[in-house]
């Protein structure tokens, strides 16, 4: 991208005046992130020629990853002015129509789109996903299912299904989309995202394990996926595996130290601590950089206890009673059951 903006640079050098020049120099700086730089060049070319659709179409989207949507949507009804029968450009006004909340005006620019391409998945696909913003989660799911059957290959679309079929509480059916999303081969950079939703839709049929197995693949994907951290972390303290969900929820903190004791949550929902009763979460601060290993030996020996591994449970918590400040006046009852520790 870099070679090619050096070469439209060149050409608009010699040719000031040509309008595709300036287009080019645009859509190649926002290709390369840099939207407000690519913002001047659109509009130059629209000020050489005023009906130039394709950088009229440009700058809308550039607007768009700015977040400047009411002025984008200015921009595509313009351009659909100049050309009433793109519907790539429908398309991209339903998007930003949705992103404003008007779902109701997302919904007719969407059902131009399938009444222009009937026989392409792309309309059906976007009107889906425009009555799913509305909420109108029985319809969006009729028009994803056409979709898909224009375009049985394409893992996006599955996805998509799976997704409205986990809304309307269908997890079964959304666990056999999510999973043929990523057999027919789901985009890399999407996975994690695709194997979270299958792993929650596991969740609800109380298959704990198979939930467990998607969020582990997905954060061997990506290391640093926080919300497969952060869940893998509660589902293996909710099947008792302590020190896997220790060892997840510490590298979820690590990666964003403002979690709000996520590493804690999770071990007292496998420790079934009582209300009323001290919470491991007001412990959270022991996470800063001095302390963070304490945490990890609370933790540690209040699991061994529960597990009835009393006498190495309490060799962990006298290390740290140093740190936690017990009251003299309190001490530490380990009875049998569910609340042992």
């Amino acid at each position: 991208y870099y070679e090619a903006l050096s070469c439209f640079r060149t050409v608009a050098t010699y040719k000031p005046e040509h309008a595709d020049t300036h287009n080019n120099l645009g859509l190649t700086s926002k290709e390369l992130g840099e939207f407000e730089t690519a913002i001047p060049h659109f509009h130059r070319a629209i000020l050489l020629e005023p009906s130039h659709l394709i950088a009229i179409n440009n700058i809308g989207v550039t607007l768009n990853r700015l977040g400047t949507h009411n002025t984008a949507i200015k921009h595509f009804k313009r351009a659909l002015f100049y050309q009433p029968d793109d519907f790539n450009i429908y398309g991209n006004l339903a998007d930003t129509l949705s992103k404003v909340s008007n779902n109701s005006d997302a919904i007719q620019q969407s059902k131009k789109m399938v009444l222009l391409t009937p026989h392409l998945s792309t309309g059906y696909a976007k009107l889906g996903a425009s009555l799913k913003s509305a909420n109108e989660f029985k319809m969006s799911n009729r028009y994803l299912r056409q979709a898909v059957l224009l375009a049985p290959e394409d893992a996006v679309l599955h996805n998509n299904l799976g997704i409205s079929l986990y809304d309307l509480d269908r997890f079964d059916e959304a666990i056999e989309w999510f999973s043929s999303a990523l057999k027919i081969g789901y985009a890399k950079s999407g996975t994690p995202d695709l194997l979270l939703s299958l792993s929650s839709a596991y969740r609800k049929v109380f298959a704990f394990d198979k939930a467990t197995a998607a969020l582990s693949k997905a954060v061997e994907i990506d290391p640093t996926f926080l919300p497969g951290l952060k869940g893998v972390g509660l589902l293996f303290a909710l099947q008792k595996r302590f020190g896997s969900a220790n060892m997840a929820c510490r590298r979820a903190v690590l990666l964003d130290p403002t979690i709000e004791a996520e590493y804690y949550v999770c071990a007292e929902v496998g420790l079934k601590i009582p209300a009323g009763t001290g919470r491991l979460s007001t412990y959270r601060n022991l996470f800063s950089e001095t302390s963070f290993d304490r945490g990890g030996i609370l933790l540690n020996g209040l699991s061994l206890c529960e597990m009835g591994m009393h006498n190495q449970g309490l060799k962990s918590l006298y290390r740290v009673q140093p740190c936690i400040r017990f009251s003299p006046a309190k001490s530490i009852s380990i009875t049998p059951g569910d609340y042992d520790g």
